[in-house]
Order: structure tokens, then C-alpha cells, then sequence
């Protein structure tokens, strides 16, 4: 048995994720299901993680595994076995469990704070002020309203929804706390239209600002996501 990495696209890896798990003597395998590698059986994972990707879930037409994927995630969850969800993960996470994906308020790229909603202190670990800047990438967002117990438990300025549980082994997070400065290299090098038609947007950064970001923010969301991945691979 193994933790399971599907990556969406090539530009969005594990990134940390992996030598943080395998720090933990963990065995880690990455399903490449852009270039069709097959998904896991479910009695072989110890933990899957869903990678980002820029299609949507909307997108099966295209994308024959995202159906895959989400029923994958759907037995894992009633078999009670751990799932992070990144991004896109997130967002398969709540197409999978009677979720749904919308438009989100506010597109957002780059490094923005967040934080639970209203105030409230929650269950995620988050740092003593309860507040994070980590690295947004997306114009969707979770609508959890249809999955039970799903608690919404960090919020941004631009999207009311970044993160939520469902339980205590099953996280989604739209946003990135994995990228480090290869992964951010890697992902403005295959982004550039999508940051040009965007630029006048609120919570939409340059190229510059994103990278400029990495040194400063990306150690702190390394550390959080290391607590993450401690607990879902305790649960």
C-alpha cells in the first residue's frame, strides 16, 4: 500500500508533497493520468491526493478520468481512507461527494491571504495568527452545500470557500501550500495568455509578483502542509 499522487497536467506535480511524506517513510506513487496512466485500486491506497489542473470538473467530456477520479474518491471516502484534495482535487473531492463547482467570485492568482471564515477559529492548523498567505490559481470554487457534514473551514477576500473538510480524513484546499520555486517556474511558464487576459482583475498578480512571492511565503505553507500531512496519514 502507498500514497497515491494523481497529477492532472505535467506542469502541476507533487511538488513538496513528496519529500515531505517520504521524510515520513512513506511510499509515494504519482498516476500521471494525462499521459493515461491508470488510477489505483482503492485497497491499495493509504492516502490519495488530487493534484490542480487547469480544465474543470465540467470538462469529463474531454477528460474521461476525471469521472474516474471522482468515483475513485467517492469509494475511498465511504471506505474512510484519507484524501487531499488540491485545487482541482478540491474541487473533484466535492464533485465526487454530492458537491458542486461554481464560478468563483473573484478569479485569483497569486499570493493572497487566508483565513476562517467570519473569524472563527477552526480545525485546520493554521499559524498562531490564524492567517496564511499561500498561492491562489483558479476562477472556480466549492459549493458545499450538498455534501454532509462538509464544514467550510478558511475563507479569502476573493473566494468565500478555501477550504472545507468532510470528516476527519477527507480536505480540500483551493489553494496551493506545495509549489515551491520550481513549481511556480513551472506553472507561470505555462500560463502567460491566461495572466495577460487577466491582469486588470483584483486578485490577479503578475508574473513578477508571483515569483518574487516564493522565497517569502512559500517556507510557512511548506510548514502547514507538512501538519496536514501528518495528520491525514494518522488518520
Amino acid at each position: 500500500m502507498a500514497v497515491y499522487v494523481v497529477q492532472h497536467v505535467s506542469f502541476e506535480g507533487p511538488g513538496q508533497i513528496q519529500p515531505i511524506l517520504e521524510g515520513m517513510g512513506r511510499t509515494v506513487r504519482t498516476v500521471h493520468v494525462w499521459r493515461g496512466d491508470p488510477l489505483p485500486l482503492p485497497d491499495h491506497v493509504t492516502l490519495l491526493v488530487s493534484m490542480g489542473g487547469p480544465m474543470s470538473v465540467h470538462d469529463s467530456h474531454s477528460f474521461r478520468w476525471l469521472e474516474e477520479e471522482r468515483k475513485l474518491i467517492a469509494d475511498l471516502y465511504r471506505r474512510g481512507t484519507p484524501v487531499l484534495g488540491i485545487c482541482l482535487g478540491a474541487q473533484q473531492i466535492a464533485a465526487a461527494l454530492g458537491g458542486d463547482v461554481v464560478p468563483s467570485p473573484q478569479r485569483e492568482i497569486g499570493w493572497f491571504p487566508v483565513g476562517p471564515p467570519s473569524g472563527r477559529v477552526t480545525a485546520m492548523d493554521v499559524p498562531e495568527a490564524q492567517t496564511m498567505t499561500v498561492l491562489h490559481w483558479h476562477g472556480e470554487m466549492v459549493n458545499v452545500d450538498g455534501i454532509p457534514g462538509a464544514q467550510v473551514t478558511l475563507s479569502s477576500a476573493g473566494c468565500p470557500v478555501q477550504a472545507f473538510r468532510c470528516g476527519p480524513g477527507v480536505l480540500g484546499l483551493q489553494f496551493h501550500l506545495e509549489m515551491d520555486e520550481a513549481a511556480v517556474a513551472g506553472i507561470i511558464a505555462c500560463s502567460h495568455e491566461e495572466l495577460m487576459q487577466n491582469a486588470d482583475q483584483q486578485f490577479v498578480q503578475s508574473e513578477r509578483e508571483i515569483a518574487a512571492g516564493v522565497k517569502k511565503w512559500s517556507p510557512p505553507a511548506h510548514r502547514v502542509l507538512a501538519r496536514v500531512l501528518t495528520e491525514l496519514t494518522s488518520s
